[in-house]
């Protein structure tokens, strides 16, 4: 086996398929410090997250999502071997960083692989006989989602934007001209050209929002819509999961649904298949339908038929992020925790191999989406896409326990650690002392992503802020004691037409922050200031509403202490306040001078965070690219910096996570858990 880049000595994940139980990594010494301020670790989360697949001959192609550099791996069915691992430029031609890549394909040839992070707007050329990467365009615009080859070897890249709508590029090799096929569909239908297909005449799209299937002639003229999926009342998502083409026929998924119909959206027929479907390949030889599900389930439906057969049964707890036909008679996949498989469909025989165990190099520091302290003071938690991890800085042990997700909030709970995870809105629990896993409860109610979690010791109850998806006004607080079966409530409208993105308990109060994007980025024109709403914490009713900032859209984090409200928005960006609950008015933080200018702003947005009597911010300094701490009280106008540049390592915010009584938190170090030092 050959590599591009030499093997690293390092502690490694093992990922392979684990349900209940946790995978035990590391030495059993103490995890030495990289740096004296703040102390610096290993990586806080590791992962080996699968994103792009393709397929020519015998040989798959894969990319990684959320680390740096991104992988790009060459995997030998026939040995079950990785041949190849590459790196992707960490750096897209706009300067941003590249932390992934759902676009894959190799060409009709397979002398050529192309691939397009979804960061930059950049496509890349992999080169099977040199292995080496080219970019070979610089244009391709905001987010690319999904890539097909044509027969004649023009690529074709499906494009997010939020201004612009579900766009399509085209990449000619032999002009290496970048051509714009326009809107597949508009703005204000859909963002998300996610699905793409092409033949020898025209070019598919389906999208996951408002799910429209479209579809434009190669050599020009407009967009024309197939099929569009009904909208009933109350349901304010729809889209679709997938299309294939076969010579004559249009395939698409969308739920339990395949829809099969002529290439011109004729003579539709509606199939339903035993749970709802992710990921697809046509059969041009037999005629196949081969289809995978979110139990991770594969199954075929054979040409003509109404029935589907189920082939296997992957045994990891992730979906499928890849399925294809690589010689004649032989199903390969992946899935999203790097489990790459194959089925030989003439016997059944089914086998899988993790990559993590072959070629540890595919494993790596993925960016973190929560932490907190753990009771101990050497342990943190941390939150990452598909799992929570334990490390014990102390023993130098880690444990990795799965989710189905991405932990976007972890708290500790008595015995137990609580994620809110992400899209499922499930609540999870580890049992700290027996690593047993648990759901808890699904939030659902409209919910979507859970944003921030806070910890009633007093009475073993946990508190969970979150966001709805795009179209739906009202965010909601969940509360649940994880000790008691069936303890879930969810309180939606308590702060109308807003999402709820923040909590905090305090002095028997709950502190809310709203966001009046309603699960979209985009902030609606005209919308009112967000608000903040404060509770009683005993019987939950709302004891008064505020706005901090009329002009303020988007709050991002807040905190109080005695008797004033510390926050931090988003729209603004870094616009921060204290808020005087008494005397109903800001007392400190950001503001505009004579001129209109803002004044006194944090670089950015993050968490508040109250602790010790003191409130401090984690910010995203997004001209910088990285993350600074500040203090903001109590006794301060203007925020006072205590530590900067800390790197670039959060999807969601910064967090930090305080460690018992204490003025030491875990905080990251780009993507290693550290610790700081905030002493006042």
């Amino acid at each position: 086996m050959s590599f591009s880049s030499p093997l690293r000595r390092r502690r490694v994940l093992q990922l392979g398929a684990v349900s209940l139980a946790a995978t035990a990594v590391g030495s059993s010494t103490p995890w030495s410090a990289q740096a004296a301020t703040p102390t610096v670790y290993d990586e806080a989360s590791l992962s080996c997250e699968l994103s792009g697949f393709g397929v020519h001959g015998s040989t798959g192609y894969l990319t990684s999502r959320g680390l740096s550099p991104v992988r790009h791996l060459q995997y030998d069915f026939a040995t079950r071997q990785v041949t190849n691992l590459s790196h992707l430029p960490v750096t897209g031609a706009n300067g941003k960083q590249n932390d992934g890549a759902y676009c894959l394909h190799p060409s009709p040839d397979g002398s050529v692989v192309y691939s397009a992070p979804w960061s930059g707007s950049d496509l890349y050329r992999w080169s099977t006989s040199t292995q080496a990467f080219t970019r070979v365009a610089t244009n391709l615009g905001n987010l690319p989602y999904a890539m097909d080859v044509a027969p004649d070897g023009k690529v074709y890249v499906g494009i997010y934007d939020p201004s612009l709508g579900a766009l399509v590029r085209e990449y000619d090799p032999g002009t290496g001209a970048v051509t714009s096929l326009g809107q597949a569909v508009p703005a204000g239908t859909s963002l998300y050209a996610r699905w793409l297909a092409v033949d020898a005449s025209h070019v598919y799209v389906a999208t996951t929002r408002d799910g429209v299937l479209v579809r434009r002639p190669r050599s020009g003229g407009a967009w024309t819509e197939l099929h569009r999926l009904p909208k009933p009342d109350g349901v304010t998502v729809t889209g679709y999961n997938g299309v294939a083409l076969s010579a004559a026929k249009v395939f698409a998924l969308t739920g339990r649904t395949v829809l099969r119909m002529n290439l011109d959206g004729t003579g539709l027929e509606t199939l339903t298949a035993p749970a709802s479907l992710d990921r697809l390949v046509h059969d041009p030889v037999t005629g196949a339908l081969y289809v995978a599900d979110v139990d991770r389930a594969i199954h075929r439906l054979s040409d003509g038929s109404t029935s589907f057969v189920k082939l296997a049964q992957s045994t990891s707890t992730l979906r499928h992020a890849g399925i294809g036909l690589a010689d004649p008679g032989l199903l390969v996949g992946c899935t999203e925790d790097g489990i790459v498989w194959d089925l030989v469909l003439a016997t059944g025989a089914y086998q899988e191999r993790n990559l993590t165990e072959i070629a540890p190099q595919a494993a790596g520091g993925e960016l973190v989406h929560s932490l907190c302290a753990s009771t101990s003071a050497s342990v943190a938690w941390v939150g990452g896409r598909n799992a929570v991890t334990m490390h014990n800085v102390a023993t130098g042990a880690s444990v990795r326990y799965p989710v189905r997700g991405e932990a976007k909030a972890v708290g500790v709970c008595g015995n137990d650690l609580v994620a809110a995870v992400y899209p499922s809105t499930e609540l999870h629990a580890i049992d700290r002392t027996t690593g047993a896993q648990r759901t808890l409860a699904r939030i659902q109610n409209d919910q979507y992503r859970p944003m921030d979690l806070e910890v009633d010791d007093a009475t073993g109850r946990v508190f969970i802020a979150t966001k709805p998806n795009k179209g739906v006004a009202d965010g909601a607080l969940a509360v649940i004691r994880p000790a008691v079966a069936n303890s879930l409530q969810v309180l939606r409208g308590v702060l109308p037409g807003q999402a709820v993105v923040s909590v905090d308990l305090d002095a028997g109060k709950i502190f809310l922050a709203g966001d009046r994007s309603a699960g979209d980025e985009a902030v609606p024109p005209g919308a009112a200031g967000a608000q903040i709403t404060v509770l009683d914490l005993a019987t939950l009713a709302v004891e008064q509403t505020f706005t901090p900032l009329g002009e303020g859209t988007a709050l991002m984090s807040i905190a109080h202490l005695d008797g004033l409200v510390y926050g931090v928005y988003k729209v603004p960006s870094g616009y921060w306040f204290a808020w005087d609950l008494a005397q109903g008015k800001r007392v400190a933080g950001s503001s505009k001078d004579a001129d209109g200018n803002w004044v006194r702003m944090l670089p950015g947005y993050g968490e508040v965070v109250r602790h010790g009597g003191h409130v401090f911010a984690a910010v995203i300094a997004e001209s910088a690219a990285d993350v600074h701490l500040y203090r903001l009280g109590p006794g301060l106008t203007t925020a006072t910096l205590r530590n900067q540049d800390l790197g670039r390592s959060w999807y969601t915010y910064p967090q930090l996570g305080f460690i018992g009584s204490s003025m030491t938190a875990w905080t990251l170090v780009d993507r290693k858990l550290a610790k700081v030092d905030l002493t006042v």
